[in-house]
Order: C-alpha cells, then structure tokens, then sequence
C-alpha cells in the first residue's frame, strides 16, 4: 500500500500532466480553427455560387481523413498532443503544397473546423475533468476515444456527400477495422459495395457500436 506522500507525490504527477495537455489541446485547437470573426471578414460574398474543383475537394476529404486517423491515434495514447500539433501541419496539406498564413490546412472547411474544435474543445474539458480527479484514467480514456469517434464519422459522411454531388455513380466498400470494438452491423457489413447515395444511414458512426465504429467507406469499382 503506497504511504500518504507516495500518493501524494502520484496526485501532483497526474495533475502535472493533465495540465500540460489541457493546454496542449488549447493550442492545438488554436492551429486548427482560426477565429470566426476574422473568417467571416475575410469572405468573399460574390463567390458564393464558385464550385471547387473535384480534385481540391478530394485533397480536401484526404486531409480530413488523415487528420481524423491523427486524433484518433492521441485518443488511444499512441501520439502525444505535441506530436499531434505538429504532424497536424505536416500531413493535412496536400504534397508539395504551401499553406497560407492563418489558412485552414488543405483547404478544409469551416465545417471541417468546426468538427475539429468541437471535438478538441469536448477533449479538453475531459483532460480538466481528469486533471481535477473527477473521473478516472479509464473513463477519460473511454471518453476521449469516443469524442475521436465524431469525427471519424464527420469525414465519413463528407466523403458520401462530395461523392453524391458527381454527376458519375461512385462506389463505397464497408472496410471493417478488425481491432475496433465492431457491432453485428459492421461484421454483416464487412465487404458490402453499394453506390455512394445507398449508404445513408449506415455510415460508419451511425451504426449499433455508434462512436465507439472505426468502420471506413472506401471508395471502389462497381461489383
């Protein structure tokens, strides 16, 4: 049994910690998600009817994808908030490409953003709730895996919703993530092909296993 100041000793390691990542996913989410005020000055009102082109919307949903695989990764304890922050820069911009001061990385969307920092703001308070010892390291592990789990689902259904708006059929095949925690839908699902208009209701994260699915909509040939 670990005596008074041993535990003590533990309480100001762990408060340590969770201090250094609420701060961390406060400058995270910083990066991520520029101020809405400066985004709304910055718009340009007569371009409301341009259309970006197929393929910087298809960077745009890589970016989305790699940048919910790298929250994801935190959420299970495999990269640190400062690895996050910093591969974040790297790896959600298209290869070769140069970002703009105060620009979304690979020109993701205020939706995109806003994803991201409801998601990073639902994570910092439960780094809080832990750094006060209001629930345990298992519960705040849980939690925060679940919060990874809502935007994984975001860049999901943005990959149906930009595959709907071609005006060629585009094909999705259900990819189950065989160390997730799957339900009896993703198992019947596993393999499944269905054009993109077809999966509505059974995107990854709307499922039994909700939050909890790492399920992927992959794009392929028509069966």
């Amino acid at each position: 049994m670990l005596s008074p100041a041993r535990r003590l000793a533990l309480s100001a390691r762990v408060a340590a910690q969770y201090a250094r990542t609420f701060a961390a996913v406060a400058q995270v989410r910083q990066t991520l998600v520029p101020d809405t005020l400066d985004d709304l000055a910055a718009e340009d009102w007569e371009d409301d009817d341009w259309e970006e082109p197929q393929q910087r919307q298809r960077d745009r949903l890589a970016a989305l994808g790699r940048l919910a695989k790298l929250v994801d990764a935190f959420a299970l304890g495999s990269i640190t908030l400062r690895q996050l922050g910093s591969r974040t820069r790297t790896e959600t911009a298209p290869p070769g490409a140069a970002r703009a001061p105060g620009a979304h990385p690979a020109g993701l969307t205020d939706a995109d953003t806003s994803a991201v920092g409801d998601v990073l703001e639902r994570m910092r308070a439960i780094a809080d709730q832990r750094r006060a010892g209001d629930i345990s390291a298992e519960q705040a592990a849980s939690w925060l895996r679940r919060e990874a789990g809502a935007l994984h689902q975001h860049w999901q259904q943005e990959q149906l919703v930009e595959a709907n708006d071609r005006p060629e059929a585009v094909y999705f095949v259900s990819v189950r993530d065989v160390a997730a925690q799957s339900c009896d839908d993703c198992i019947d699902l596993d393999g499944e092909v269905r054009p993109s208009e077809a999966w509505e209701g059974d995107v990854p994260g709307q499922r039994s296993c909700g939050t909890s699915c790492r399920c992927e909509l992959e794009p392929t040939d028509a069966p």
